[in-house]
């Protein structure tokens, strides 16, 4: 009898060795992403809201590397949103003048997010990458950074883009706050990000993320060219964005970058803006404090629009961000007109000094911009090959509606 109880323990010894030697060996399951996934699958609690601790599963990327895998130009991030599935889009915006990207992941495992971001290394692309949205609507602590341990080190990761539209997708603040506080535990390096499409309720999801999204896409279908921008109503809602983003949060805006299809067809009643409300809208965000934009959404917009509408309009800004993002100067300028916004700044590399100014108004104006303490014989205005000179450090210029000026101060 006690022969035959050892045969039965052998055999059972053995089935188990030959059954995980196979798991191991299999070459759907061979790489450390598919296998923590099954692992995970087979063992997690998905409604479970405590930490399971550091998983230490992350892996090393040798091969891959951007120029400087810990950060973008300028500290200013210009970004898409796209889809997971377009393999060809971190190398296509790389020529767009864009150093991020947010790629919508649905479904896809570990492995073919890495892909992704095996591409968007090689593009010197960033990415902020989405956590798994069932993780986050479960709170499953667990799944959440299995998922941040098995990717933080890839060199093209940015930060976690931990959920889009929570209020209107019944994410509660705490329910957020616990999956947020689990990722920074297994990270606490990277960024994180909620992005809102609404303003109401974002003060209570802040102590859920370390940068603030805001999307406003006011564009419609068939509108006339500044329909939506009248009465002010778009500046005050980034002026709203920005003041409920406190001191320890980043505000990154989005801008409209879609409207009709390949074929002409209107996607959510929107049109593509043109080239005039496109500039309004970024610098509007720009001169309100946004620290970044990002633009919604590539696999929406005309490839021929993005070629000839965006591109130009962020190639000549990334030509500013290095006097932008060295700060302001707004003590030095007085103007006559409220519906006009300016903004002063100093380039670091060349002390040129840059003025950046918005029309808010739907009505053609005639403006004065008074300097204080400027040495500044005249001044370019920069993309239109027109140079004023200074009357007693007073600049005076006519702006179209929704005009957007930017000028350099000469000396000589």
């Amino acid at each position: 009898m006690k022969s035959k109880l050892n045969f039965i323990f052998f055999v059972g010894v053995l089935t188990v060795c030959l059954v995980l030697a196979k798991v191991y060996s299999s070459p759907d399951l061979s790489r450390s992403g598919q296998l923590s996934d099954f692992t995970a699958a087979m063992s997690v609690d998905l409604n479970s809201a405590e930490s399971e601790g550091n998983h230490n599963s992350s892996r090393q990327f040798p091969n891959l590397a951007v120029n400087d895998p810990d950060s973008i130009p300028y500290d200013f991030p210009l970004g898409w949103y796209d889809s997971i599935e377009n393999l060809t889009t971190p190398a296509r915006i790389a020529n767009e003048g864009i150093n991020l990207v947010i790629p919508y992941t649905g479904d896809k495992n570990v492995r073919e997010i890495e892909l992704y971001l095996d591409r968007a290394a090689s593009a010197g692309i960033k990415v902020l990458v989405e956590i798994p949205r069932p993780a986050v609507q479960r709170k499953s602590i667990r799944r959440a950074q299995q998922f941040v341990s098995e990717l933080k080190t890839h060199p093209a990761v940015f930060g976690w883009y931990l959920y889009d539209e929570p209020v209107p997708n019944r994410i509660s603040p705490p329910a957020l706050q616990q999956v947020y506080r689990a990722i920074k535990a297994e990270d606490p390096k990277h960024t994180v990000v909620v992005a809102f499409n609404r303003l109401i309720r974002i003060t209570e999801y802040s102590e859920a993320l370390d940068t603030v999204m805001y999307g406003k896409y006011p564009v419609l279908y068939n509108s006339a060219e500044f329909d939506g921008f009248q009465n002010g109503i778009f500046k005050r809602l980034i002026d709203t964005g920005v003041s409920v983003t406190d001191d320890r949060h980043d505000f990154w805006f989005i801008v409209q970058a879609y409207g009709e299809d390949r074929n002409g067809r209107p996607q959510f009643n929107k049109r593509l803006p043109t080239a005039t409300e496109e500039k309004y809208m970024v610098y509007s965000a720009i001169l309100s404090g946004a620290d970044g934009l990002f633009f919604w959404a590539h696999y929406r917009a005309q490839q021929q629009w993005i070629d000839s509408v965006l591109t130009p309009i962020i190639t000549e800004l990334q030509n500013y961000l290095p006097a932008i993002t060295n700060g302001t100067m707004d003590d030095r300028l007085t103007v006559d007109n409220s519906a006009i916004q300016t903004s002063l700044y100093r380039d670091p590399t060349t002390e040129d000094l840059l003025l950046i100014a918005v029309n808010h108004s739907e009505s053609k104006l005639e403006t004065a911009i008074a300097t204080k303490n400027l040495q500044a014989y005249y001044t370019e205005i920069l993309q239109e090959n027109r140079r004023l000179d200074l009357d007693r450090g007073i600049l005076n210029d006519t702006f179209e509606p929704y005009a957007v000026h930017i000028y350099r101060f000469k000396s000589s």
